[in-house]
């Protein structure tokens, strides 16, 4: 199946295989229609395998990473927020700094306020502290654990699963439609111009490192028609490859990219700029010499959700500008 299919076919395969529908009466779906039909139950199993029952859309949702409180601004009305993570608020770090705002609370994964606020749905990540997920769920908490997309076609499954527990299929349909739009320009576009596969860029991290194959920082290349430098190497548990400063001089990509921003150090993204090009054992880099050593957002370089296309189109702006 193509990425993005047709979504009344989508939305029935999506049924057929993620619920068990416990009693035949069908869900209403979409923000403003928050019980379902009937008095059915559903049930969906998360990303650890853990069963999550309902039969009423929720509406006091509480977000525990930012990847789910980016895309559920886009699905559900602020109104069915009760939390979105602190992060959110970082315009550094956050695509929706300001839309967070609206939101009332911004709490983290804290069992106590949890329990006082009493959500109907919590959103967690797999890699959420799991001794504190345990705990909400043995207090009866309804957690519900998703994955980090690390390609568009994880995006697509997340956006559908979130459609499914907050019957937003409408408007994640709209989601997923403005994605396969942005993408299929960026793909003509290249191809018209002929310039699919012709840069190679990495990204070089302070602790000298950059993503490899299987990593949503390849993902992000890949649809940008740039070529990834380290696709060829062996990566860690969490996609990464180890640097040299020997290695980047026989790398020597095209498109150099680092760090704008480093958590926990205003000044870290600042200095490691600095530190390269003042370094004349690098001078002779080609992204140095043209210019193209490129400070990305960490907002777009680490997204993912519906905000990786605006990652992609940076990385094509500065790839393959225009002029």
């Amino acid at each position: 199946m193509t990425f993005f299919g047709s979504a009344t076919k989508a939305a029935l395969l999506l049924f057929c295989i993620a619920l068990t529908c416990q009693s035949c009466g069908p869900a209403k779906s979409d923000q403003g229609e928050q019980a379902l039909a009937s008095a059915a139950k559903y049930t969906m199993r998360d990303d650890q395998g853990q069963s999550f029952s309902f039969d009423v859309f929720p509406h006091r949702i509480v977000s525990l990473c930012l990847f789910v409180d980016e895309i559920l601004l886009d699905l559900v009305d602020k109104q069915s927020i009760l939390s979105l993570t602190a992060l959110s608020l970082d315009a550094n770090i956050s695509n929706i700094a300001d839309s967070s705002r609206g939101i009332e609370h911004h709490l983290g994964l804290n069992v106590e306020a949890l329990l006082l606020y009493k959500p109907d749905l919590i959103l967690v990540a797999e890699w959420s502290e799991k001794d504190k997920v345990d705990q909400l769920r043995l207090l009866g908490l309804p957690v519900f654990s998703v994955s980090t997309p690390r390609n568009f076609e994880e995006l697509r499954r997340l956006i559908d699963q979130l459609a499914l527990l907050t019957g937003a299929h409408k408007r994640s349909v709209q989601v997923k439609a403005a994605i396969k739009t942005r993408l299929e320009r960026i793909q003509a576009s290249l191809n018209q111009r002929g310039l699919a596969n012709t840069v190679s860029a990495m990204d070089y991290t302070p602790w000298s490192s950059g993503f490899g194959r299987g990593s949503s920082w390849s993902e992000l290349l890949n649809k940008a028609g740039i070529k990834n430098a380290l696709q060829a190497f062996p990566v860690d548990s969490i996609g990464q490859v180890s640097l040299s400063k020997e290695m980047l001089l026989q790398l020597d990509p095209d498109l150099l990219i680092i760090p704008g921003w480093v958590y926990g150090d205003a000044q870290a993204a600042k200095v490691f700029l600095a530190q390269i090009v003042n370094d004349p054992s690098l001078a002779g880099l080609k992204a140095l010499k043209n210019q193209r050593l490129i400070q990305m957002p960490e907002r777009l370089k680490s997204a993912a959700s519906q905000f990786m296309v605006d990652a992609v189109e940076f990385l094509v702006a500065h790839a393959y500008p225009e002029n």
